[in-house]
């Protein structure tokens, strides 16, 4: 397969050929304007939010197949590969933003993560808003459109903040559709989002719950015991979870050689890192690559 095909699209953020930190477009736009490319696995550099209003099909993030449906808010990190089977034109709309716009707007990082309503080490999953709940999202954003179509004073504040509305409208409906669990005490809370940072930041280089347990200032015991009570994962499952879906998306859209892709992810042996893809896929790398490219390209 040649190189100039078999590289999976990382969509640019661009508009009329300069980098932009915000963009806000109608499904209808996209559709137009991507088609072929929304079709097939690819990934942007910017935070997306999905807004599904009336469609049918499966949206695939990262591997993983969710259903679409009417009223259902997606939200898609910077790296993760993904891509939309519909089953019909899809009303709706997307907001597409980085942190950078955030932080020059004076809303921090530690905001957008604190809502933990975009990917961070594990699945997060969609929003079905009940009917009370459309409202709200969509008076935030035709607020946000409006202002993004004109010329105002303080255009980009006024963006940031009717967004930082929403995304806090969407972390309370998540909590409000989701079956309430026993609440972690806050102790074991700040440890499974320490761990959760730390491994993000690190999965390629640190391979080991110990190394983990060091930074954490913690035993590796009970490290393994917080996670596992507090999410049904030990802590080994969660690492070799985040290094496997990296070698994943790496397969997808990067064109690196197995042994390339060993050493990016923290593996001195390439066959080590062949036989760990194996156990953990049922498939060995190679395979994997090209059912996914002989598939959609």
């Amino acid at each position: 397969m040649k190189s100039a095909v078999s590289k999976i699209p990382k969509l640019p953020l661009l508009h009329h050929n300069h980098r932009v930190n915000f963009i806000c477009k109608t499904m209808q736009q996209i559709e137009v304007e991507e088609n072929e490319q929304l079709h097939i696995p690819h990934r942007h550099e910017y935070y997306s939010i999905i807004w599904i209003e009336k469609a049918k099909g499966i949206h695939h993030i990262d591997f993983k197949s969710y259903p679409i449906d009417n009223q259902t808010i997606f939200f898609v990190s910077p790296e993760q590969v993904h891509h939309l089977e519909m089953q019909n034109k899809p009303i709706g709309c997307v907001f597409l933003f980085t942190a950078d716009f955030l932080e020059s707007n004076g809303i921090p990082q530690s905001f957008l993560s604190g809502l933990e309503l975009f990917f961070a080490c594990d699945e997060v999953k969609p929003i079905h808003l009940k009917q009370k709940q459309v409202g709200e999202i969509r008076l935030y954003s035709d607020h946000i459109f409006g202002e993004f179509q004109e010329e105002h004073y303080l255009k980009q504040e006024s963006i940031a903040g009717w967004l930082k509305l929403l995304l806090i409208s969407c972390k309370r409906f998540k909590a409000e559709n989701t079956t309430p669990s026993p609440t972690m005490l806050s102790s074991t809370s700040k440890i499974v989002k320490d761990f959760k940072t730390a491994l993000e930041i690190n999965y390629a280089s640190m391979h080991k719950v110990s190394e983990y347990a060091s930074q954490l200032h913690l035993s590796s015991n009970y490290l393994n015991e917080v996670i596992k009570e507090e999410t049904g994962k030990s802590a080994k499952d969660f690492i070799q979870d985040r290094i496997m879906l990296e070698a994943k998306r790496l397969a997808t859209h990067a064109d690196l050689s197995l042994k390339v892709t060993a050493f990016q992810l923290g593996f001195d042996d390439p066959s080590h890192f062949s036989k760990f893809f194996s156990n953990r896929n049922g498939t060995d790398f190679t395979t994997f690559r090209n059912q996914i490219r002989n598939k959609y390209l």
